[in-house]
């Protein structure tokens, strides 16, 4: 028999900067550096790089954005797995676009498939197609 090994997970929720990116991605590099060590992943909140917006055009970006490449780098420096989502833009539709983020690289994504009508996220938002 193997010894399991224990998960190590932070939850990052603090107060976000409305529809601003670049301040959202400071303070999660701030908030990552303070972290022990020892953290195996950290999960993000919903749309954490601009707050759950109903305005896609004004923030949306392509995979190849900064959110993403930032995310990225964040993991590969701090050696640390990461999960969230942003608000993505593809072939002229807009996504809240999940991401898995692993040895600087992205492993995995999901487009929201059930989404939130009560706050009319599917009159903004596409519907994803796929189950991962």
């Amino acid at each position: 028999m193997t010894a399991m090994t224990k998960l190590k997970v932070a939850l990052l929720q603090t107060e976000l900067a409305w529809e601003n990116p670049e301040a959202n991605l400071r303070m999660l590099q701030r908030n990552l550096a303070k972290l022990p060590a020892e953290i195996d992943l950290v999960v993000l909140p919903e749309m954490f790089s601009t707050g759950f917006t109903m305005n896609p055009q004004k923030v949306a970006e392509k995979n190849s954005g900064n959110t993403l490449d930032r995310v990225q780098q964040f993991s590969k420096i701090h050696e640390v797995a990461i999960c969230g989502s942003f608000a993505a833009e593809q072939s002229e539709n807009y996504f809240n676009r999940f991401f898995w983020v692993e040895n600087g690289k992205c492993l995995y994504q999901y487009d929201k498939r059930h989404l939130f009508r009560m706050a009319e996220e599917n009159n903004v938002y596409s519907q994803g197609e796929d189950a991962v």
